[in-house]
């Protein structure tokens, strides 16, 4: 997973080369509080607590702290418990995700900032959104 900081942003890439997909996301850090918002999407997704701490391997306890804020995980500990989730109910990362706000962020502003293997990075995931979403036209020759 490639982390960049783009003013109060932060872009994920998160490639799965054995499905050769990419998703980028982009993760608006300064507005949205990210422990609210995992709280009402697992609420939203049905996913009590003690199941997301078997799946992620935690103690229900462990969870009750990040949720109440007792304490606070890490970026890695925090994708741990939503790719749990997301196992546990699938379609629960990419809600979570869409559900943090992207604020003003242009895409000219986006492109600019990335260097050369994110921009390609970018334009690949961009490419097979194109491929998989589009309907296929066919030319008859005739």
């Amino acid at each position: 997973m490639c982390y960049i900081g783009i003013g109060a942003c932060l872009l994920i890439f998160r490639v799965n080369s054995s499905t050769i997909s990419s998703e980028i996301k982009l993760i608006k850090v300064m507005k949205r509080d990210f422990i609210e918002v995992f709280r009402a999407k697992l609420h939203a997704h049905g996913i009590k607590g003690k199941f997301l701490a078997a799946e992620a391997g935690r103690t229900p306890q462990n969870i009750s702290e990040v949720l109440n804020r007792k304490v606070s995980p890490s970026i890695d500990s925090l994708n741990e418990l939503i790719d749990a989730a997301d196992r546990l109910s699938p379609g629960f990362a990419d809600d979570f995700y869409a559900s943090l706000s992207f604020g003003a962020l242009s895409p000219e502003l986006l492109v600019r900032n990335l260097d050369s293997s994110q921009l390609a990075a970018l334009m690949f995931a961009i490419g097979q959104r194109i491929q998989t979403h589009s309907p296929q036209r066919y030319l008859e020759v005739g």
